[in-house]
Order: C-alpha cells, then structure tokens, then sequence
C-alpha cells in the first residue's frame, strides 16, 4: 500500500444501501392476505423494497384475479417485484 500523501488521495470503501427484501408466500389467491402483506411492508420498508412473491397467484377463491392485478399495476414505484 502506498502511503498518503498531500498530491493523494486515500478513498476508503464504498458502502451502498440495501434494499429490504420481502418474501410474500404462498397465499393461494388470497386477496386480503395480499393487501394486509403490502401494507405491512409499505410501513416497514421506509420506502423502498424489493419482494418476492412465490408459487400460487390465482386460486379458487374470491378475488384472486383482483391479487394478480395488484400484482401487476399496484404496487407503486418505491418497490420492485420478483416473481
């Protein structure tokens, strides 16, 4: 390692922040958990995150259609989904 010196300059690391990471699991269609999950992130995240959504988007249920949808066109800017 080169000592300092006035003509140099010494850079330390570079330290950038992370994203939180989020797994929504398997819900089967559930609608309702989806939100109540969303929304519990929102308040965590401090504004931006990354989820991962697993396994079954669309079930015999109510609503499920409306879960793909959010999926797809609701969850706003500040987060980034994996699928």
């Amino acid at each position: 390692m080169v000592a300092p010196t006035s003509d140099r300059k010494v850079f330390g690391p570079v330290f950038y922040p992370m994203s939180k990471t989020y797994v929504i699991p398997d819900i089967h269609g559930r609608y309702d958990l989806l939100c109540d999950g969303l929304a519990e992130i929102a308040a965590h995240s401090d504004g931006a995150a990354v989820i991962v959504k697993s396994v079954v988007y669309v079930d015999n249920v109510p609503k499920s259609s409306e879960g793909v949808e959010r999926l797809l066109f609701g969850l706003g800017d500040e987060f980034q989904l994996i699928a």
